[in-house]
Parts: C-alpha cells; structure tokens; sequence
C-alpha cells in the first residue's frame, strides 16, 4: 500500500474547503482499499484503517465548523 503523507492541523486549517473536499476523496479510497488489503491479508499494518478514519475526521472538522458560522 503506497503511503502518503498525512497533513498536521496546522496545514489542514490552511486549505480551502475546496482542497479539503479533494484531500478528504484521496483518504477515503484509501480507507476503502486498506479495508479491503487487511481483509484479504495482503496489508498487516491493520492500525492504519483506524488512524485514516481519525484523519478523516480532522479533515472534516473545518468544514463543519465554518458552516456553523
């Protein structure tokens, strides 16, 4: 499974709701794919589903509290 780089709070709060909608679709494929790799077997590193839908949950945070507002 290709890694990538998980962005801190810092960096979240800068993009705009725009680029988060795009970063939040890239994590949920590869929620979906993890899922499906620790299923079949094929990914050991099973923490990582869990640790992806917590990012998920950062990313959508902004974007509930701006609408709040």
């Amino acid at each position: 499974m290709a890694a990538y780089k998980m962005l801190n709070t810092d960096e979240i709060k800068k993009l705009s709701p725009k680029d988060l909608n795009a970063e939040i679709a890239k994590s949920e494929t590869d929620l979906a794919k993890r899922r499906i790799k620790v299923r079949l077997g094929e990914d050991k590193q099973n923490h990582m589903v869990g640790a992806v839908k917590k990012y998920i949950a950062r990313l959508k945070t902004p974007i509930v509290n701006n609408t709040k507002k």
